[in-house]
């Protein structure tokens, strides 16, 4: 498991897991199997709320358009990838702690990022 929450505690910023299905923040699959995965944020207590949360899910190296989320202190979501060819994928999961009432402004704003990896054999 991958989590960063303790860490920035003392700093009021945001700490975020993922995992797959069963608690790990690395697993291994077989090709063309589906994989489960848990993203979790949590900002510390009186932390700045989760405001959105980007996911790149297939191991290409870019966090995707952010996911609609209800601006809260804990999110949660659970998505599913699946990766055809054997190798080692990257994956990882993006949020965004927003101070204030305009999301359009960057000032107030706390970025953090985990990541987990998967490995697919034949």
């Amino acid at each position: 498991m991958i989590d960063t929450a303790t860490a920035y505690a003392n700093e009021g910023g945001v700490g975020d897991a993922i995992r797959d299905v069963d608690g790990s923040s690395s697993t291994q699959v077989k090709a063309g199997e589906d994989v489960r995965i848990l993203i979790t944020a949590d900002s510390p207590d009186r932390g700045l709320p989760i405001a959105t949360l980007a996911t790149d899910l297939t191991g290409a190296g870019l966090l995707g358009d952010p996911i609609a989320v209800t601006p809260a202190p804990h999110v949660s979501i659970a998505q599913q990838s699946r990766f055809d060819r054997p190798g080692t994928y990257f994956i990882a999961a993006g949020v965004t702690a927003q101070g204030g009432l305009d999301a359009g402004v960057a000032v107030g704003r706390g970025h953090n990022i985990a990541r987990a990896d998967v490995t697919v054999t034949e």
